[in-house]
């Protein structure tokens, strides 16, 4: 009897692990697995990424240059215009974020109004809760840049090795290793499938990446930027 229970429980537990895979398994159909390269989202939100990139740089020369330069001149009060100057800076480029993330992702946000007008300007910007959640977000941005610059390249190395179906002679650069170019000639019919193969395969994680990264971009965004307005 307590045998027979014991291979019933394994056999519950075995039915449960089954089930809870479903998810996983019906992801796994070639509709829900190609069906992300032909939906334009996709190429949204590689955009949106893929702009992180300037806008890094811009904010690093902007906080860089504009902290230093502040923190050196407070001593004549010129500074403290300058240090007020980068947080309204921020708090632009975070809305100019904010609005690129309207546009391009499945969000919805609305600024936050936590500003405090019966505040002095300086005082109020510096209350708010959103000048400081702005200078995280826009500090976060540098990593959705890395990501972008790895996702843009990835997708574009298999776009390279798909197209080798209609180019001949095609010749597949790699990057370097040990100071020596990583090159493959794509000569013959055989090579020509392989790359192909290869590509598609590529593409399509390349994507999946992609619309991953984007929504973790969009949560990020929704939490540091304002509130979230649903319909």
């Amino acid at each position: 009897m307590k045998h027979r229970f014991d291979e019933e429980r394994v056999l519950s537990a075995e039915v449960a692990n089954l089930r809870s895979m479903q998810p996983l398994i019906d992801s796994l159909t070639p509709q829900k697995m190609f069906s992300p390269v032909f939906d334009r989202q996709t190429y949204q939100n590689l955009l949106y990424l893929a702009l992180a990139i300037p806008l890094v740089i811009l904010y690093s020369m902007i906080l860089f240059f504009g902290v230093v330069i502040g923190l050196v001149l407070t001593i004549i009060l010129v500074g403290i215009l300058i240090l007020f100057a980068v947080i309204i800076g921020t708090r632009l480029l975070a809305e100019f974020v904010r609005r690129l993330a309207n546009g391009l992702l499945t969000v919805n946000i609305v600024p936050a109004e936590d500003l405090d007008t019966t505040e002095g300007p300086f005082r109020r910007y510096l209350a708010a809760p959103s000048t400081w959640r702005a200078f995280g977000f826009i500090s976060l941005r540098f990593w959705f840049a890395l990501i972008g610059m790895v996702l843009v390249a990835f997708l574009y190395q298999g776009i390279m090795l798909v197209s080798t179906v209609v180019r001949r002679l095609h010749d597949i650069n790699f990057g370097e290793m040990n100071g020596e170019p990583l090159i493959w000639t794509v000569e013959t019919i055989p090579e020509m499938a392989l790359a192909a193969t290869l590509g598609i395969a590529v593409v399509i994680v390349a994507v999946h990446l992609t619309n991953g990264f984007a929504y973790a971009a969009g949560r990020m965004a929704v939490s540091l930027l304002g509130v979230e307005q649903t319909d």
